[in-house]
Protein backbone atom coordinates (compact mmCIF):
# COMPACT_ATOMS: atom_id res chain seq x y z
CA UNK A 1 0.00 0.00 0.00
CA UNK A 2 1.43 3.34 -1.03
CA UNK A 3 1.41 6.39 1.21
CA UNK A 4 -1.96 7.86 2.43
CA UNK A 5 0.05 10.80 2.99
CA UNK A 6 -0.37 13.78 -0.15
CA UNK A 7 2.71 15.20 -0.77
CA UNK A 8 2.98 19.00 -2.33
CA UNK A 9 5.22 18.80 -5.57
CA UNK A 10 7.59 20.85 -4.31
CA UNK A 11 8.26 18.88 -1.50
CA UNK A 12 12.00 17.87 -0.79
CA UNK A 13 13.68 14.91 -1.82
CA UNK A 14 16.46 13.48 -1.00
CA UNK A 15 18.80 13.11 -3.66
CA UNK A 16 22.69 12.84 -3.69
CA UNK A 17 22.59 15.15 -7.25
CA UNK A 18 22.19 17.84 -4.68
CA UNK A 19 24.90 20.67 -5.01
CA UNK A 20 27.62 20.54 -3.07
CA UNK A 21 26.29 16.94 -1.30
CA UNK A 22 29.77 15.32 -1.07
CA UNK A 23 31.59 17.95 -0.08
CA UNK A 24 28.97 18.49 2.67
CA UNK A 25 25.68 16.39 2.77
CA UNK A 26 24.50 17.62 5.83
CA UNK A 27 22.35 20.91 4.66
CA UNK A 28 20.92 19.03 2.32
CA UNK A 29 19.88 15.99 5.38
CA UNK A 30 18.89 18.76 7.57
CA UNK A 31 15.85 19.72 4.79
CA UNK A 32 14.94 16.51 4.43
CA UNK A 33 14.84 15.65 8.25
CA UNK A 34 12.90 19.01 8.49
CA UNK A 35 10.08 19.19 5.80
CA UNK A 36 10.10 15.83 4.58
CA UNK A 37 11.18 13.36 6.97
CA UNK A 38 9.80 10.21 5.34
CA UNK A 39 9.55 9.58 1.61
CA UNK A 40 10.16 7.46 -1.56
CA UNK A 41 13.08 8.11 -3.33
CA UNK A 42 12.62 9.99 -6.26
CA UNK A 43 15.48 7.73 -8.00
CA UNK A 44 15.36 4.80 -6.14
CA UNK A 45 11.71 4.43 -4.87
CA UNK A 46 12.88 3.37 -1.25
CA UNK A 47 12.09 4.72 1.71
CA UNK A 48 13.88 7.05 3.39
CA UNK A 49 14.30 7.96 6.92
CA UNK A 50 15.95 11.22 8.46
CA UNK A 51 14.93 11.53 12.18
CA UNK A 52 16.59 9.98 14.91
CA UNK A 53 13.39 8.47 16.67
CA UNK A 54 12.14 6.80 13.62
CA UNK A 55 15.96 5.63 12.34
CA UNK A 56 16.08 4.32 16.51
CA UNK A 57 13.22 2.17 16.14
CA UNK A 58 14.09 0.65 12.62
CA UNK A 59 17.43 -0.54 13.37
CA UNK A 60 16.50 -1.79 16.79
CA UNK A 61 13.55 -3.77 15.95
CA UNK A 62 13.92 -7.21 15.83
CA UNK A 63 10.85 -6.89 12.64
CA UNK A 64 13.51 -5.43 10.45
CA UNK A 65 15.89 -7.83 8.57
CA UNK A 66 18.91 -6.48 7.06
CA UNK A 67 19.39 -6.51 2.65
CA UNK A 68 20.93 -9.28 0.64
CA UNK A 69 23.70 -8.29 -1.20
CA UNK A 70 25.03 -10.91 -2.44
CA UNK A 71 21.74 -11.53 -4.39
CA UNK A 72 21.71 -7.63 -5.14
CA UNK A 73 24.91 -8.26 -6.76
CA UNK A 74 24.47 -11.25 -8.48
CA UNK A 75 21.75 -8.89 -10.37
CA UNK A 76 25.07 -6.84 -10.69
CA UNK A 77 26.98 -9.64 -12.03
CA UNK A 78 24.28 -10.63 -14.75
CA UNK A 79 23.54 -6.74 -15.57
CA UNK A 80 27.54 -6.52 -16.81
CA UNK A 81 27.79 -10.15 -17.70
CA UNK A 82 29.66 -9.51 -21.22
CA UNK A 83 32.96 -8.35 -18.81
CA UNK A 84 32.86 -11.49 -16.19
CA UNK A 85 32.35 -10.66 -12.62
CA UNK A 86 32.51 -13.66 -10.48
CA UNK A 87 34.18 -12.37 -7.77
CA UNK A 88 31.34 -9.37 -6.19
CA UNK A 89 28.73 -11.73 -5.00
CA UNK A 90 31.28 -14.41 -4.12
CA UNK A 91 33.04 -12.14 -1.39
CA UNK A 92 30.20 -10.71 0.34
CA UNK A 93 28.38 -14.45 1.34
CA UNK A 94 29.34 -14.09 4.77
CA UNK A 95 29.56 -10.59 5.76
CA UNK A 96 27.59 -9.86 9.17
CA UNK A 97 25.63 -7.04 8.46
CA UNK A 98 23.89 -7.83 5.59
CA UNK A 99 22.85 -11.68 7.27
CA UNK A 100 19.78 -12.38 8.90
CA UNK A 101 19.00 -15.16 11.86
CA UNK A 102 21.09 -17.76 12.77
CA UNK A 103 23.30 -17.10 9.67
CA UNK A 104 24.28 -13.64 11.33
CA UNK A 105 24.73 -14.94 14.99
CA UNK A 106 26.79 -17.69 13.33
CA UNK A 107 29.07 -15.06 11.50
CA UNK A 108 29.14 -12.74 14.01
CA UNK A 109 29.69 -14.99 16.87
CA UNK A 110 32.82 -16.45 15.08
CA UNK A 111 34.73 -13.21 14.59
CA UNK A 112 33.87 -11.74 17.58
CA UNK A 113 35.49 -15.32 19.56
CA UNK A 114 38.53 -14.80 17.20
CA UNK A 115 38.91 -10.82 18.23
CA UNK A 116 38.88 -12.31 21.26
CA UNK A 117 41.88 -14.28 21.02
CA UNK A 118 44.16 -11.46 20.41
CA UNK A 119 45.41 -8.89 22.76
CA UNK A 120 44.44 -5.81 21.03
CA UNK A 121 45.48 -3.24 23.33
CA UNK A 122 48.75 -4.43 22.71
CA UNK A 123 48.23 -4.24 18.95
CA UNK A 124 46.62 -0.64 18.90
CA UNK A 125 49.53 0.33 20.63
CA UNK A 126 52.26 -1.09 18.19
CA UNK A 127 50.83 0.16 15.91
CA UNK A 128 50.50 3.68 17.16
CA UNK A 129 54.42 3.32 17.62
CA UNK A 130 54.70 2.48 13.83
CA UNK A 131 52.52 5.45 12.76
CA UNK A 132 54.10 7.96 15.17
CA UNK A 133 57.86 6.75 13.90
CA UNK A 134 56.89 7.67 10.61
CA UNK A 135 55.87 11.13 11.27
CA UNK A 136 58.22 13.41 8.95
CA UNK A 137 57.54 17.00 9.94
CA UNK A 138 57.19 18.64 6.61
CA UNK A 139 56.35 22.05 6.41
CA UNK A 140 53.09 20.59 4.41
CA UNK A 141 51.79 17.00 4.83
CA UNK A 142 48.27 15.09 3.66
CA UNK A 143 46.51 14.02 7.08
CA UNK A 144 44.53 11.40 5.71
CA UNK A 145 47.80 9.66 3.61
CA UNK A 146 49.49 9.71 7.40
CA UNK A 147 46.49 9.41 9.86
CA UNK A 148 45.38 6.56 8.03
CA UNK A 149 48.14 4.46 8.85
CA UNK A 150 47.16 3.91 11.90
CA UNK A 151 44.08 1.93 11.61
CA UNK A 152 45.98 0.39 8.92
CA UNK A 153 48.63 -1.05 10.84
CA UNK A 154 46.17 -2.19 13.46
CA UNK A 155 44.00 -3.66 10.78
CA UNK A 156 47.04 -5.83 8.98
CA UNK A 157 48.60 -6.44 12.58
CA UNK A 158 45.23 -7.89 13.63
CA UNK A 159 45.04 -10.10 10.89
CA UNK A 160 48.88 -10.80 10.45
CA UNK A 161 49.13 -9.48 6.46
CA UNK A 162 53.10 -8.99 4.97
CA UNK A 163 54.64 -9.09 2.06
CA UNK A 164 51.39 -6.93 0.29
CA UNK A 165 51.93 -3.38 -0.99
CA UNK A 166 50.21 -0.87 1.83
CA UNK A 167 49.00 1.45 -1.38
CA UNK A 168 47.75 -1.96 -2.77
CA UNK A 169 45.57 -3.21 0.38
CA UNK A 170 43.93 0.79 0.98
CA UNK A 171 42.92 0.66 -2.40
CA UNK A 172 41.78 -2.87 -2.19
CA UNK A 173 39.43 -1.85 1.23
CA UNK A 174 38.05 1.24 -0.72
CA UNK A 175 36.65 -0.77 -3.27
CA UNK A 176 35.25 -3.19 -0.70
CA UNK A 177 33.21 -0.21 0.87
CA UNK A 178 32.13 1.30 -2.19
CA UNK A 179 30.47 -2.06 -2.81
CA UNK A 180 27.37 -1.42 -0.83
CA UNK A 181 27.22 2.00 -2.19
CA UNK A 182 24.16 3.35 -4.62
CA UNK A 183 24.60 4.26 -8.07
CA UNK A 184 28.17 2.89 -9.08
CA UNK A 185 29.19 3.08 -12.41
CA UNK A 186 28.87 -0.69 -14.40
CA UNK A 187 33.35 0.29 -15.24
CA UNK A 188 33.19 0.88 -11.28
CA UNK A 189 31.94 -2.28 -10.80
CA UNK A 190 34.31 -4.17 -13.08
CA UNK A 191 37.48 -2.71 -11.25
CA UNK A 192 35.77 -3.70 -7.94
CA UNK A 193 35.41 -7.32 -9.42
CA UNK A 194 39.36 -6.83 -10.45
CA UNK A 195 39.99 -5.68 -7.27
CA UNK A 196 38.13 -8.56 -5.26
CA UNK A 197 39.81 -10.92 -7.56
CA UNK A 198 42.97 -9.82 -5.64
CA UNK A 199 41.42 -10.18 -2.12
CA UNK A 200 40.49 -13.84 -3.22
CA UNK A 201 43.78 -14.77 -3.49
CA UNK A 202 45.49 -12.72 -0.97
CA UNK A 203 43.32 -13.94 1.77
CA UNK A 204 43.46 -17.70 0.54
CA UNK A 205 47.17 -17.41 0.78
CA UNK A 206 46.64 -16.24 4.45
CA UNK A 207 44.17 -18.89 5.14
CA UNK A 208 46.94 -21.41 4.00
CA UNK A 209 49.90 -20.01 5.07
CA UNK A 210 51.27 -22.56 7.77
CA UNK A 211 52.38 -19.66 9.77
CA UNK A 212 48.52 -18.24 11.32
CA UNK A 213 47.97 -15.71 14.09
CA UNK A 214 45.53 -16.23 16.41
CA UNK A 215 42.96 -14.60 14.72
CA UNK A 216 43.12 -16.17 11.53
CA UNK A 217 43.95 -19.71 13.33
CA UNK A 218 40.51 -19.14 15.21
CA UNK A 219 38.64 -18.63 12.58
CA UNK A 220 39.90 -21.69 10.77
CA UNK A 221 39.03 -23.87 14.02
CA UNK A 222 35.35 -22.38 14.73
CA UNK A 223 34.71 -22.43 10.79
CA UNK A 224 35.39 -25.86 10.66
CA UNK A 225 33.01 -26.20 13.53
CA UNK A 226 30.46 -24.46 11.68
CA UNK A 227 31.16 -25.60 8.35
CA UNK A 228 32.74 -23.04 6.56
CA UNK A 229 34.19 -23.62 3.44
CA UNK A 230 37.20 -21.81 2.63
CA UNK A 231 35.47 -19.00 0.95
CA UNK A 232 33.13 -18.52 3.75
CA UNK A 233 36.47 -17.32 6.05
CA UNK A 234 37.83 -15.40 2.29
CA UNK A 235 34.61 -13.50 2.67
CA UNK A 236 34.54 -12.87 6.37
CA UNK A 237 38.57 -11.67 6.12
CA UNK A 238 37.57 -9.51 3.15
CA UNK A 239 34.68 -7.54 5.55
CA UNK A 240 37.21 -7.76 8.56
CA UNK A 241 39.83 -6.09 6.82
CA UNK A 242 37.27 -3.56 5.03
CA UNK A 243 35.61 -2.88 8.76
CA UNK A 244 38.70 -2.24 10.55
CA UNK A 245 40.91 -0.57 8.25
CA UNK A 246 38.03 1.97 6.41
CA UNK A 247 35.16 3.19 9.29
CA UNK A 248 38.21 3.88 11.63
CA UNK A 249 40.18 5.93 8.91
CA UNK A 250 36.92 7.95 8.17
CA UNK A 251 36.18 8.48 11.85
CA UNK A 252 39.67 9.79 12.59
CA UNK A 253 40.42 11.59 9.50
CA UNK A 254 37.40 13.80 9.30
CA UNK A 255 37.68 14.37 13.32
CA UNK A 256 41.28 15.46 13.31
CA UNK A 257 40.55 17.86 10.41
CA UNK A 258 37.86 19.65 12.48
CA UNK A 259 40.20 19.60 15.49
CA UNK A 260 43.18 21.08 13.31
CA UNK A 261 40.46 23.91 12.36
CA UNK A 262 40.41 25.16 15.92
CA UNK A 263 43.04 25.80 17.57
CA UNK A 264 40.72 25.74 21.56
CA UNK A 265 39.90 22.30 20.12
CA UNK A 266 43.04 21.71 19.84
CA UNK A 267 44.12 22.45 23.38
CA UNK A 268 41.31 20.89 24.81
CA UNK A 269 42.06 17.65 23.29
CA UNK A 270 46.22 17.71 24.68
CA UNK A 271 44.87 18.50 27.85
CA UNK A 272 41.99 16.41 28.49
CA UNK A 273 41.92 13.96 30.98
CA UNK A 274 41.63 10.18 29.63
CA UNK A 275 37.79 10.64 30.86
CA UNK A 276 37.30 13.88 28.90
CA UNK A 277 39.18 11.89 26.05
CA UNK A 278 36.54 9.32 26.26
CA UNK A 279 33.81 11.63 25.78
CA UNK A 280 36.07 13.96 22.74
CA UNK A 281 35.87 10.10 21.15
CA UNK A 282 32.15 9.66 20.78
CA UNK A 283 31.54 13.25 19.57
CA UNK A 284 34.17 12.10 17.02
CA UNK A 285 31.93 9.03 16.10
CA UNK A 286 28.70 11.14 16.31
CA UNK A 287 29.93 13.90 14.46
CA UNK A 288 32.21 11.95 11.91
CA UNK A 289 29.08 9.35 11.08
CA UNK A 290 31.18 7.39 8.94
CA UNK A 291 28.42 4.61 7.91
CA UNK A 292 25.91 7.66 6.67
CA UNK A 293 23.29 4.95 6.08
CA UNK A 294 22.31 1.61 6.51
CA UNK A 295 19.19 -0.68 4.52
CA UNK A 296 16.83 -2.44 6.91
CA UNK A 297 13.87 -5.02 5.10
CA UNK A 298 10.71 -4.43 7.24
CA UNK A 299 9.05 -8.13 7.83
CA UNK A 300 5.66 -6.33 9.09
CA UNK A 301 3.73 -4.03 7.94
CA UNK A 302 5.13 -0.20 9.72
CA UNK A 303 3.00 3.03 10.14
CA UNK A 304 4.34 6.18 10.85
CA UNK A 305 1.53 8.47 11.63
CA UNK A 306 -0.49 8.61 8.17
CA UNK A 307 2.56 6.63 6.30
CA UNK A 308 2.05 3.35 5.82
CA UNK A 309 4.51 1.02 4.41
CA UNK A 310 4.43 -2.53 2.85
CA UNK A 311 5.67 -5.51 4.30
CA UNK A 312 9.27 -6.30 2.94
CA UNK A 313 9.78 -2.85 1.25
CA UNK A 314 13.72 -1.52 1.49
CA UNK A 315 14.06 0.79 3.98
CA UNK A 316 17.05 3.15 3.79
CA UNK A 317 17.89 4.78 7.13
CA UNK A 318 19.76 7.56 7.36
CA UNK A 319 22.31 7.47 10.31
CA UNK A 320 23.76 10.63 9.81
CA UNK A 321 20.78 12.39 9.62
CA UNK A 322 20.14 10.94 13.08
CA UNK A 323 23.35 11.71 14.27
CA UNK A 324 22.52 15.29 13.55
CA UNK A 325 18.88 15.65 14.84
CA UNK A 326 18.71 18.77 16.92
CA UNK A 327 15.96 17.24 18.88
CA UNK A 328 18.73 14.88 20.57
CA UNK A 329 21.32 16.85 19.92
CA UNK A 330 22.09 20.45 20.83
CA UNK A 331 24.19 22.63 18.49
CA UNK A 332 24.34 19.39 16.34
CA UNK A 333 26.62 20.82 13.37
CA UNK A 334 29.17 22.05 16.36
CA UNK A 335 31.78 19.37 17.31
CA UNK A 336 31.43 19.65 20.88
CA UNK A 337 34.26 18.18 22.98
CA UNK A 338 31.95 18.50 26.50
CA UNK A 339 29.04 16.20 24.91
CA UNK A 340 27.89 14.00 27.73
CA UNK A 341 24.97 13.60 26.53
CA UNK A 342 25.72 11.84 22.84
CA UNK A 343 23.13 8.32 22.01
CA UNK A 344 24.89 8.47 18.63
CA UNK A 345 23.95 5.84 15.93
CA UNK A 346 27.06 5.79 14.46
CA UNK A 347 27.62 2.07 15.09
CA UNK A 348 23.98 1.25 13.94
CA UNK A 349 21.70 -0.09 16.52
CA UNK A 350 20.10 -3.35 17.81
CA UNK A 351 21.84 -6.63 16.75
CA UNK A 352 23.46 -5.71 13.76
CA UNK A 353 25.47 -3.01 15.60
CA UNK A 354 28.93 -2.68 14.23
CA UNK A 355 31.30 -5.94 15.72
CA UNK A 356 34.01 -3.37 15.52
CA UNK A 357 32.91 -0.72 17.35
CA UNK A 358 34.33 -2.09 20.85
CA UNK A 359 37.88 -1.89 19.05
CA UNK A 360 37.23 1.75 17.22
CA UNK A 361 36.65 3.33 20.63
CA UNK A 362 39.66 1.75 22.04
CA UNK A 363 41.78 2.83 19.07
CA UNK A 364 40.46 6.52 18.92
CA UNK A 365 40.51 6.59 22.99
CA UNK A 366 44.55 5.41 22.87
CA UNK A 367 45.50 7.46 19.97
CA UNK A 368 43.75 10.49 19.97
CA UNK A 369 46.13 12.58 22.12
CA UNK A 370 49.67 11.46 21.01
CA UNK A 371 48.28 12.06 17.19
CA UNK A 372 47.30 15.43 17.66
CA UNK A 373 50.36 16.55 19.95
CA UNK A 374 52.27 15.49 16.36
CA UNK A 375 50.17 17.76 14.88
CA UNK A 376 50.03 20.43 17.30
CA UNK A 377 52.07 23.03 15.24
CA UNK A 378 49.91 22.43 12.27
CA UNK A 379 46.64 24.26 11.13
CA UNK A 380 44.38 23.61 8.10
CA UNK A 381 45.88 25.01 4.93
CA UNK A 382 43.71 27.29 3.23
CA UNK A 383 44.77 27.05 0.21
CA UNK A 384 43.61 23.85 -0.50
CA UNK A 385 39.97 22.79 -0.29
CA UNK A 386 39.38 19.06 1.16
CA UNK A 387 38.44 15.84 -1.26
CA UNK A 388 35.64 14.03 -0.15
CA UNK A 389 35.41 10.93 -2.37
CA UNK A 390 31.75 10.70 -4.17
CA UNK A 391 29.99 8.02 -2.28
CA UNK A 392 26.87 8.04 -0.37
CA UNK A 393 26.82 5.39 2.18
CA UNK A 394 30.22 5.81 3.34
CA UNK A 395 31.41 9.88 3.88
CA UNK A 396 35.19 9.45 3.05
CA UNK A 397 37.50 12.33 3.30
CA UNK A 398 40.56 11.43 0.90
CA UNK A 399 42.71 14.37 1.21
CA UNK A 400 43.60 17.50 3.30
CA UNK A 401 46.42 19.71 3.34
CA UNK A 402 47.41 20.75 6.10
CA UNK A 403 50.85 23.02 7.00
CA UNK A 404 52.93 24.37 9.75
CA UNK A 405 51.73 27.55 11.63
Amino acid sequence: MASTATLESSAITWSSFTKGYFQNPYPHLAACREHNPIHKGVIHNNWMFFRYDDVKKITKSNTSGVSDLRQYLEQVEKSVAFTGCPFLSKNVRKWPMYLNGEEHKIAQTLMAKSLNKLNINEIIEKSLEQTLSEFSNSASLDLVEWVSNFPFYVTTNIMGIQGIPNEALKRYSNFVARSQDMFVPKQVYVEMNDEFAKGEKWFSDLLSNPNKNKYIQSLIELGKDNQFSHADLTSILTITFMAAYETSKDSLSIALYEILKNQKLKEYVLEASDSEINVVVEEMFRFASPLQYTLRINLTPLTFGDIHIDTYSKLIVCLASANRDPSVFEAPDEFNPERRHNPHLAFGNGMHTCLGAKIARLEMRLALRPLIQKLKDYKIDDDYSPVYNKQIFMRTLESAIIKKK
